[in-house]
């Protein structure tokens, strides 16, 4: 019951807000959800998954483990251009669980969700022990919140204004504001969305449930779909 209603207030969400941009329509929706039994990777707009670690991701109980346990090491999905376009303005909710970690750097943490909205430009929100926060700059840290990540799954909703001004809602209350910053090193020279353990600068164990987000470029998700389906 509780997937259930979270995968329809994720979508009716998503439908709001694009009703609020109409040059958002329904078909740049994206939603995977680990109770359906697929990875990330298995989906018809599919992630790819980065990782050195000899351990895979897995399924277990309807969420995705992500589990690290050194420091030196990543392990991360990642979707880009062209099949996505996070320039626009967008909604991403994700529902997720941080068991355990570890950081060696004020300026990151064993779990994010990262934004690139144009070469070397974007955002992460790093997600640590009972504290989250956006990075300001490679090394700079914005204002960080002191809410609860590891006793129990949390609802992340991100919403993105088209110019570089990102709102965190975490279980529907608004509780962090950034902006994009330029790093060539944190963004690369593709739009893109990542979550995962993006650092070797931490490890920890995250457990992931339903992703869902809507700036899916629709032309180029047709032909993942028909490449699928040969």
């Amino acid at each position: 019951m509780l997937k259930t209603v979270f995968k329809q207030n994720a979508v009716a969400s998503l439908l709001i807000f694009s009703a609020c941009n109409t040059a958002l329509a329904a078909d740049r929706i994206s939603m995977w959800d680990p109770s359906s039994g697929l990875k990330p990777d298995e989906i018809s707009e599919p992630y790819e998954l980065v990782d050195n670690i000899a351990t895979p991701p897995y399924l277990d109980s309807g969420k995705l483990i992500i589990s690290n346990t050194t420091y030196s090491n990543i392990q991360l999905y990642i979707q880009r251009e062209p099949l996505v376009d996070p320039s626009v303005p967008f909604s991403v909710t994700v529902n997720m669980k941080l068991a355990s970690g570890a950081s060696a750097s004020e300026y990151r943490a064993p779990a994010a969700l990262v934004f690139t909205i144009a070469p070397s430009r974007g955002i992460i929100l790093w997600i640590d022990i009972d504290r989250v926060f956006f990075g300001e700059d490679r090394f700079v840290n914005g204002p960080v919140a002191n809410v609860d990540t590891d006793e129990a799954m949390h609802t992340y909703r991100i919403e993105h204004d088209g110019d570089g001004n990102f709102t965190l809602f975490h279980d529907d209350v608004e509780t962090l504001t950034g902006s994009a910053f330029e790093s060539t090193q944190d963004h690369g020279p593709v739009r893109r969305f990542a979550f995962g353990d993006v650092t070797n600068a931490a490890y920890g164990v995250s457990e992931w449930g339903a992703i869902t987000h809507n700036f899916i470029n629709p032309v180029f998700r047709d032909s993942f779909e028909t490449q699928a389906g040969q």
